[in-house]
Parts: C-alpha cells; structure tokens; sequence
C-alpha cells in the first residue's frame, strides 16, 4: 500500500517534532511511517493550527493512545531521498543519507 504524501517542487513533506520531551515519530512507531506523511496534518501544521485542534484530530484519526509532542513541524526532503528520525531526549532531526558520513563493510 502506497502512503500518500504532499509533494511539493521535488520535495516530500516530513512531519517531525524538534522539542525535547517526547518525539513524533520515535515514540508512536507502533502507528508506522504514515505518521510522517500524513496530508492532513501537513496541512494543519502549515495553517499553524492550534496543538489542541491537532491533538483532537490525531486521538480522532489514530486513536487515543498517539502522543502529540509540541511542537510539530515540517520538514522538506527532496522525492527518493532516504532518510531516518534521529531523536535524543524527545527532540527529533531529520537525518538524510547525505548529511551523514556512511560507511560500508
């Protein structure tokens, strides 16, 4: 099954929460990468909805048990790109294959 995106000048918008306490994607995994993805909250965050508003349609949409960290926020990433959520204490980054040294055995 395809997840659907917003897709934009060549880039994918990636959800993701820069705040310390409790991160996005690294503390609701059980949910899947579609968390990442997820147009309507793209849309939501770009609106600068409030975290209530955001909140009540993540527990309407995932249920209740989904952590909604403040605050959420968007991150371009070029189509195709491989990328991973590093996250230390809550505060998550998104990491390209590029902005990292990768070695292979």
């Amino acid at each position: 099954m395809d997840i659907e995106k917003v897709i934009r000048n060549g880039k994918v918008a990636v959800i993701y929460s820069p705040g310390l306490g409790a991160g996005w994607y690294s503390w609701n995994k059980e949910f899947g990468e579609r968390i990442l993805f997820y147009p309507e909250l793209v849309y939501m965050i770009e609106d600068r909805v409030s975290h209530w508003d955001i909140q009540d349609f993540c527990e309407q949409t995932f249920g209740e048990d989904i952590d909604v960290p403040m605050p959420l926020e968007i991150e371009w990433v070029p189509i195709g790109e491989r990328f991973r959520i590093g996250e230390y204490d809550g505060s998550e980054t998104v990491i390209t294959e590029k902005d990292e040294n990768w070695i292979t055995a």
